[in-house]
């Protein structure tokens, strides 16, 4: 009788351990679930990586398991990694957890998710673009809320450590979630929302988080907003909030928890206005920051004069201010002074306002882009924000150019978005009033411009007819 070789065994699957896999009964099937380590061991990293894994995927597809086993299944993958030969192949665990990541179950999804986490951490920046980026697009695009509420809990995860440009469609895709049809995704968005704050650069945190934390703060679910309102508490305090040296980011931020908190303004509110110990760089901006807290009724115009003054008259200034309860000019007389614009003074500072409006390029300014994204969300409350922002960055962050892309964009959203105030830096902003101006007159304008050029004719022809007599 001839002796079977030890060596042959591993050509062929374990029969007792995979058909306890199989099994109809619940509880053996759970069983072998909570015990895959093992298994993994005897089938050794080949074996498990082109059976095990495969058959568990299988499985998971065929939606006939139970809940308590894809429980098990979804906790045990996330610690599989020495067992499939280590963060080389790490990425032979994405698909099971995929399928995962789309079931019905709350529980087995989110332990799915913190399993893809615990992968995301072990794999190189670019087994991230080839491997894990691919699938949380994947889950993104689902046609079932479940695999896009699973994708918010994993955009952030791999954000830190990808390219700039992959960045952007992560960046891009998180704000279709905070817009998504299904409730429970725009709820995923809202929690995860924070998470992402802390990982995004500064200029994106400005011009893309705070507008999808808008979009959220005004949703229509109750459960929607209410986590907002805790990611909006944890953007203001972050250190990219406290330490920004720019006035209008900190009162942004301020003012995003007052949007959702009716109550006076809460000490990390407070906080947020205040000036930065770190933002040595901008001294004058830190001034400018106390002053306003200090303040607060007064025309910030005036305030920044003041926050020129050198070190001891900045600290007279606002002694005798305080101490002798000087008048101060009021930030009313000033939203009131830049309404001012007529029709014809509009026309004799810009003969020309399609020409000049319309221009390629506008150099970088903060508070104007970020004002410009206000005016336009305020005025096209029923599109997508992601489509503002994209018509904002097409006209070449010009809100002339933008206004009239988005006109020719249908509106997608059922109800509409609250209206957000300018903050008082924007009112101030000669271009930006002027843009706003040209807008909403722009037909009154071009009547004007046509009067002015005939009555121009009419005199021409008249001095004419003069020189002829």
């Amino acid at each position: 009788m001839a002796t079977s070789d030890p060596a042959d065994d591993s050509l062929y699957p374990i029969p007792g351990p995979m058909d306890d896999l199989k099994n109809e009964d619940m509880e053996i099937r759970l069983n072998s679930m909570k015990n895959l380590s093992p298994i993994a061991v005897t089938l050794g990293v080949e074996r498990t990586r082109n059976e095990l894994i495969p058959f568990l995927t299988e499985t998971i597809r065929r939606n006939d398991t139970d809940e308590v086993v894809l429980l098990a299944l979804a906790e045990q993958l996330g610690n599989f990694t020495p067992l499939c030969g280590g963060s080389e192949y790490v990425h032979c665990l994405l698909p099971p957890l995929e399928s995962l990541a789309t079931v019905q179950e709350a529980a087995v999804r989110e332990r799915a998710v913190e399993s893809l986490q615990q992968i995301c951490a072990l794999q190189s920046p670019s087994d991230l673009e080839n491997h894990f980026v691919p699938l949380v697009l994947r889950l993104a695009d689902g046609d079932c809320f479940t695999a896009r509420s699973s994708a918010c809990g994993l955009l952030s995860i791999c954000y830190p450590r990808v390219s700039a440009n992959v960045k952007d469609d992560l960046r891009f895709t998180f704000s279709k979630m905070c817009d998504d049809d299904s409730p429970m995704v725009r709820c995923a968005a809202a929690t995860n929302l924070g998470t992402l704050a802390k990982v995004v650069e500064l200029k994106y945190l400005k011009y893309e988080v705070i507008p999808m934390f808008e979009i959220l703060s005004q949703d229509e679910q109750d459960s929607v907003r209410l986590l907002a309102a805790e990611a909006c508490v944890i953007i203001a305090t972050t250190s990219k909030w406290a330490e920004d040296k720019s006035l209008l980011v900190r009162q942004m931020a301020a003012d995003e928890i007052r949007m959702v908190d009716e109550s006076p303004p809460s000490t990390t509110a407070r906080l947020a206005v205040l000036p930065s110990a770190t933002a040595e760089d901008d001294k004058r901006a830190s001034k400018l920051a106390a002053l306003v807290s200090i303040f607060p009724k007064t025309d910030p115009i005036f305030l920044s004069t003041k926050a020129a003054l050198d070190e001891h008259e900045f600290i007279q200034f606002i002694n005798d201010a305080i101490a002798k309860n000087i008048d101060l000019p009021s930030r009313a007389n000033n939203l009131n002074r830049v309404d001012c614009f007529t029709c014809e003074t509009f026309l004799k500072e810009f003969p020309n306002p399609k020409d000049h409006f319309g221009q390629e390029s506008w150099p970088y300014d903060e508070i104007y882009n970020t004002c410009a994204l206000i005016v336009l969300g305020n005025h096209f409350r029923r599109h997508n924000l992601r489509d503002i922002i994209k018509g904002f960055k097409e006209s070449g962050d010009c809100l002339y150019k933008a206004h009239h892309i988005l006109q020719n964009i249908p509106a997608k959203k059922t109800h509409e978005r609250e209206q957000l105030l300018i903050p008082v830096e924007g009112k101030n902003h000669h271009r930006l009033m002027s843009e706003i101006f040209f807008l909403e007159n722009e037909k009154k304008l071009e009547e004007l411009q046509d009067h002015q050029k005939q009555e121009l004719e009419r005199k021409r022809e008249e001095a004419s007819l003069e020189k002829k007599l």
